[in-house]
C-alpha cells in the first residue's frame, strides 16, 4: 500500500513547526516510529538539531544539506518521516526536477507516512520552490493563516487573516528583485500580512 503525503502550509507566524509537532505527538502516541528533518540553513532551536515553534514545543530533528541525505540519515524502524520548512531543499537535478519531490516519491512507495511542512509563496506570492509540485501530490491538506498587524489609518491593527509572508529589508518592503533567499549582512524582518496590505517594491506590472 502507498501511504499517503499530509501538507502543512500557511504563511510566518501562523504556527506550521507547532502543528507538525502535534503530528509527531500524535503519531508516537499511536506507536508509531517518527522521525524529523529540516534544512540545515534553519537555525531555529537549540542548535541545529530541532524544531521549534515559536509558540511552544520542540522535537529533536535531523539537518540535511541535501534532499539526498534524507534517505542515508533515515533511521532503521522508522514508518513516520515529516520534513519542516521544506520549501528551501529546493536542489533540482539535470532535468529540472525538484530531487526533494523525487526522496518524497521514493519514501511513499516503501509505504513510508510522509508530513511536510512550508511556506507556499515566497514574499513575492510566487510559489516557493517545489512547494507547488508538493501541495499538488497532497492527499490530506492543512492550511493555516495568521493574522495582519499592519498598522490601518485609525491607528489599530488590521486583523483580517493573513495568507502572505512580508518580508522587510533594513526596515522597507524587500524589492522584487531581490533574491528569494537572502544572504548577506542586511538586516532581514518578516510578518504576517493579508493580500491588501503585502507590499512588493518594484513588482513588474503585466
Amino acid at each position: 500500500m502507498v501511504e499517503k503525503l499530509t501538507s502543512i502550509e500557511g504563511p510566518m507566524f501562523s504556527g506550521k513547526t507547532l502543528e507538525m509537532i502535534r503530528f509527531a505527538d500524535a503519531f508516537t502516541v499511536g506507536g508509531h516510529q517518527v522521525q524529523i528533518f529540516k534544512p540545515a540553513m534553519d537555525d531555529r532551536g537549540e542548535g541545529s538539531n530541532q524544531i521549534k515553534s515559536r509558540l511552544f514545543g520542540r522535537w529533536d530533528a535531523t539537518p540535511i544539506d541535501q534532499p539526498e541525505e534524507l534517505l542515508n540519515k533515515l533511521r532503521k524502524g522508522v514508518d513516520v518521516v515529516m520534513i519542516d520548512e521544506i520549501q528551501f531543499l529546493n536542489q533540482t537535478n539535470p532535468d529540472g526536477v525538484y530531487k526533494i519531490v523525487e526522496v518524497v516519491d521514493k519514501l511513499l512507495d516503501t509505504d513510508i507516512k510522509v508530513v511536510i511542512s512550508g511556506l507556499p509563496r515566497d514574499f513575492r506570492r510566487q510559489p516557493f520552490g517545489p512547494m507547488a509540485e508538493l501541495l499538488a501530490r497532497a492527499q490530506d491538506k492543512v492550511v493555516l493563516k495568521a493574522v495582519c498587524d499592519e498598522i490601518i489609518e485609525d491607528g489599530t491593527k488590521c486583523q483580517q487573516l493573513a495568507t502572505e509572508t512580508q518580508r522587510y529589508v533594513d526596515g522597507e518592503p524587500a524589492d522584487w528583485n531581490d533574491p528569494v533567499v537572502l544572504v548577506g549582512d542586511k538586516m532581514e524582518g518578516y510578518a504576517a500580512r493579508c493580500i491588501k496590505h503585502h507590499v512588493v517594491r518594484n513588482k513588474p506590472i503585466k
